[in-house]
């Protein structure tokens, strides 16, 4: 569904895939917009098309230009904006991690070879070709389901055996520690409390200030940012439970509607409304 609103050169297209379950994609054209920090459940594989694409992953800076493609594993921290004052175009495909994971089984070369990404980024002419043409028939509502299936399974083997780690899936960093789980788990359970920083910390015996950093070093956000991203996955969950906005943006803990369309928007390009809309699709 194609959202126009703080301005007319900037849109986002974002709808399912029928005959693959799990799978979305996205297309979308920046200029002012810019990502807040956030990460995803599913493995994310993306071109710019148009302008140049500035990215954060991992602590390190990317600039994407047509032909490169974005790699993204699970949970890996990331944000992103237009490189100049011209904008950018691209496109993505989010692929659930048990589906992906079925692919890099039947990879011939290895078939334990991981579904995850050794870097955020690839520079192959010929699979990024191979990339567009999967692209241009998820988005073909004549296609059969064989298409798109056919396509999707030889774009996405050939990614994996070209940029997929070697032998059985691994994290792609050392998971946080337990204090860290900890907390973590705290935020997403108590979406609608007010925590503070002294409350969190002293949970843990640690100082504020120690907290705060062994937090962000063991995730890569900032515990305000975790909590706001765990708050706009309930929301999205709810949405596609059915429940309307508004009930949506109460019971993941934001302060009114609006609130919720800000944030959900910083993280996943769009509003609320415009997500609900690309399910009815």
């Amino acid at each position: 569904m194609k959202e126009r609103k703080r301005s007319d050169r900037e849109f986002t297209d974002f709808h399912r895939v029928p005959s693959l379950e799990g799978v979305f994609l996205r297309y979308s054209r920046f200029v002012s917009f810019a990502y807040a920090l956030h990460s995803h459940d599913d493995i994310a594989v993306g071109q710019t098309l148009q302008g140049v694409q500035v990215f954060r992953c991992c602590g390190s800076e990317h600039r994407m230009t047509p032909g490169g493609i974005i790699t993204i594993n699970p949970g890996e921290v990331h944000d992103g904006h237009a490189g100049d004052e011209t904008g950018f175009v691209y496109r993505m495909i989010y692929v659930p991690t048990s589906l992906a994971e079925r692919v890099a089984r039947a990879v011939p070369t290895d078939p334990r070879r991981s579904f995850l990404f050794g870097s955020a980024t690839c520079d192959d002419a010929a699979l990024s070709l191979l990339l567009s043409t999967m692209f241009e028939t998820l988005t073909d509502r004549f296609a059969s389901t064989l298409e798109v299936e056919t396509a999707f399974f030889r774009a996405f083997g050939a990614l994996l055996r070209r940029c997929g780690t070697p032998g059985i899936p691994a994290p792609t960093k050392r998971l946080p520690g337990k204090i860290v789980q900890d907390a973590m788990t705290h935020l997403r359970e108590n979406l609608g409390r007010n925590s503070s920083l002294e409350e969190m910390a002293a949970m843990f015996d640690l100082s504020p200030f120690s907290f705060l950093r062994l937090f962000q070093r063991e995730t890569g956000m900032w515990p305000h940012r975790f909590q706001i991203q765990c708050r706009v996955e309930r929301a999205r969950d709810l949405i596609e439970k059915g429940r309307s906005l508004a009930e949506a943006a109460l019971e993941a803990g934001f302060c009114d509607q609006s609130h919720l369309n800000r944030r959900f928007r910083e993280i996943f390009g769009m509003t609320p409304g415009c997500y609900r809309r690309s399910l009815e699709v």
